[in-house]
């Protein structure tokens, strides 16, 4: 009974485009108060279903934890809109394995980006699809132009307002650049825009 009723929660939480199957091994803890079971999210094995079919998810790390990254609404939007596109397609021809999640980096407790390899072929020849995914939120950019004007209202200058900020991947510790950053569930954490 508690076995159902832990999954049932657990299902509650997920997108209905995620399943779990649960194996038979529990582990009991005990606890000064009370003994219970329970499952860690590491014991299940997890699967999405792109386009009618359950693809399992591996993890290269024992770290990763799954059940965040099934949360992560740029995964959750990736899952749905591949298996739209598996479904609406005229003819199968993609044929998905497994995702094999390798990396997660974190920003405090949200996810910032995640690695991720999709092991897929083309049902037509066999062949392999590139499958290597670098999967963050969105970003956002701001452009501003300062225009000065005579007092006839004609541009005589415009200047383009930059931030010098280090970029190691390029690298430079003083790098000129537009405002911008990643959103992280729809808000910009970047103070500049938060002043």
């Amino acid at each position: 009974m508690y076995k159902k009723s832990l999954h049932s929660c657990f299902a509650r939480r997920l997108s209905p485009n995620i399943h779990y199957s649960w194996n038979t091994l529990l582990i009991r803890r005990k606890f000064p108060t009370a003994n219970f079971i329970y499952r860690s999210m590491s014991d299940a094995k997890t699967s999405v279903n792109i386009g009618g079919s359950s693809v399992p998810i591996t993890v290269t790390q024992q770290s990763i934890e799954v059940a965040s990254i099934l949360k992560f609404k740029p995964f959750e939007e990736w899952v749905s809109t591949l298996s739209n596109k598996v479904l609406t397609a005229d003819k199968k021809e993609l044929e998905i394995n497994k995702i094999e999640i390798q990396n997660v980096d974190y920003f405090g407790s949200k996810i910032g980006f995640i690695k991720f390899k999709v092991d897929a072929k083309l049902i037509e020849n066999g062949k392999s699809v590139p499958g290597i995914v670098f999967m963050r939120g969105g970003a956002v950019a701001v452009l501003l132009i300062l225009r000065s004007k005579d007092p006839n209202d004609q541009v005589l200058k415009e200047h383009v307002v930059i931030t010098y900020q280090p970029r190691l991947p390029v690298p430079s510790l003083n790098f000129p650049e537009i405002p911008a950053g990643i959103t992280i569930e729809n808000k910009f954490p970047g103070c500049i825009f938060n002043t």
